[in-house]
């Protein structure tokens, strides 16, 4: 079962339209004449009602913010504490740096937890001890930025140049990896689905949704995970971000960690956290719109545009999820197409270790043609 699964509940009718009637049909019933528009007695009941609708709207939103599928904000965090969860802080991105001596030493450099380096106005600071060893030119260190949130992802290799705190025999530093991990904090929707989940995870057998629940609690970034065991004892995690984003060593080392924790893992378990398989296709097809919405030509196209980049998203961001030209050919066709000739992708059977990535996209409009 999943949470959209459940019907829609009303804990009490907030129509002001119902209730302005049942007032008026109560009184005439009780007072015995008919309230016509305009009386005095039928307006001050009108204004009642009005009243009465309010407190109910408060009543049926009150009454919903103690269930998971409608509740927000402040009221979500009280109702998922009752099943242990928290909402995910925001994380602050990370990557690795490289700390360059001028010249190799016959003692160890110290390179001292919080040491700033930055890229513009962006700072990062080492997030423990580490040292060069004598003889040695350079070190590899990870770097953690000073401000939460997504502001320090996506600087590419190198763009981190620049050191703040110096020590001696310093020449150089560079980061050679890209940063990425950087969250906002959680959102309702994640939070809402991840304590959905929660019960899983008291399990002592280490079932798969109980490690996907794990390993979705150590990053907002996380945003679907596969766990297979092709071999008994083996566990394979495959977790992935958003939009089917592979996700970095650093943080798939903190989902290992997590994963591994002596009250996580079952003791015969041997747990890996890898990155999935890409599967690639290419995305190529024709459409026609139809004579009789021609006026709509612009707007249908554009329409087409948006469908194209939501399937492609659609595709992405589950793993296992099979390349499905008939998936691509319905949104197009909801979108206002008369007509779709899809040349790629062709149906490709996806495992729950890979997932699917578009090349190139290549999209032409046909033009008009009788319907």
């Amino acid at each position: 079962m999943v949470l959209s699964d459940l019907k829609d509940i009303n804990f009490c009718d907030t129509s002001a339209t119902n209730i302005e009637t049942d007032i008026i049909n109560t009184y005439e019933t009780i007072a015995n004449r008919k309230l016509y528009p305009g009386d005095p007695v039928r307006l001050f009941l009108e204004a009642l009602a009005y009243i009465i609708a309010q407190q109910r709207v408060i009543i049926d939103f009150s009454a919903k913010q103690n269930l998971l599928r409608y509740a927000i904000g402040d009221y979500l965090d009280q109702v998922v504490a009752l099943v242990g969860v928290k909402r995910l802080d925001a994380f602050p991105a990370t990557c690795t740096v490289k700390f360059t001596l001028s010249a190799a030493q016959t003692s160890v450099i110290s390179i001292p937890q919080g040491i700033r380096v930055k890229a513009g106005e962006i700072y990062f600071a080492t997030t423990e001890y580490d040292q060069i060893e004598s003889g040695q030119l350079d070190k590899e260190v990870v770097v953690e930025c000073l401000e939460k949130g997504t502001i320090g992802n996506n600087l590419m290799p190198g763009q981190i140049n620049e050191i703040v705190d110096l020590f001696p025999y310093f020449q150089s530093i560079a980061n050679t990896t890209q940063t990425t991990g950087g969250t906002e904090i959680e959102s309702d929707d994640a939070l809402r689905e991840r304590a959905f989940s929660a019960p899983s995870s008291y399990s002592t057998a280490g079932s798969d949704e109980a490690y996907a629940f794990w390993a979705k609690s150590v990053s907002s970034e996380v945003t679907d995970v596969a766990v297979i065991s092709d071999v008994a004892g083996e566990v394979d995690i495959i977790p992935i971000g958003k939009d089917g984003t592979a996700l970095s060593s650093e943080l798939i080392n903190k989902i290992l960690a997590k994963c591994t924790d002596k009250n996580v893992k079952p003791l015969t378990d041997k747990v890996s956290v890898i990155q999935p398989t890409t599967v690639v296709y290419a995305l190529n097809f024709q459409y026609h719109i139809s004579r009789n919405n021609i006026a709509m030509s612009t707007v249908i196209q554009e329409q087409v545009q948006k469908a194209v980049q939501d399937y492609i998203s659609w595709q992405h961001e589950k793993l296992g999820r099979d390349i499905n030209p008939s998936e691509l050919m319905y949104r197009v066709m909801q979108a206002g197409a008369k007509r779709v000739i899809i040349t790629s992708p062709i149906f490709t059977d996806i495992s729950s270790r890979e997932i699917a990535k578009v090349t190139t996209t290549n999209i032409i409009f046909g033009g008009i043609e009788d319907e």
